[in-house]
């Protein structure tokens, strides 16, 4: 699991990479384009709005040929969804897929103390 810290409003929280499920819209161009995301537990987040797609490039030793990464945001929630696209690889058998992620915040993080 990757462990990340971030600080948002001042305050430390670890994230770690949490692979979803993800609601595609197919457009009429063509375009695949995300409208919801399904969390491990069964909820289901709907996205208001895009903000913004960046295209990234393959790692020199990474193993996804490209992803895309989305800012999104949840209510009034802004966060990132990664999609990430493996090319397939004939020489185990494997075929090309795709993985979606964000990064949630730890469980420990979001306790409160009383």
């Amino acid at each position: 699991m990757n462990t990340i810290v971030s600080i948002q409003n001042g305050k430390r929280r670890r994230t770690h990479k949490q692979y979803v499920d993800v609601l595609l819209r197919n457009t009429a161009s063509g375009e695949a384009l995300p409208y919801a995301i399904c969390w491990i537990d069964g909820r289901t987040f709907f996205i208001d709005e895009i903000l913004g797609t960046t295209l990234v490039p393959k790692m020199p030793f990474g193993t996804w040929v490209w992803a895309r990464r989305y800012e999104i945001r949840l209510a009034d929630h802004i966060t990132t969804l990664t999609m990430e696209h493996y090319e397939d690889n004939q020489a185990i058998g494997e075929l090309s897929y795709t993985r979606w992620w964000v990064n949630a915040y730890d469980y420990r993080d979001c306790a409160t103390k009383n």
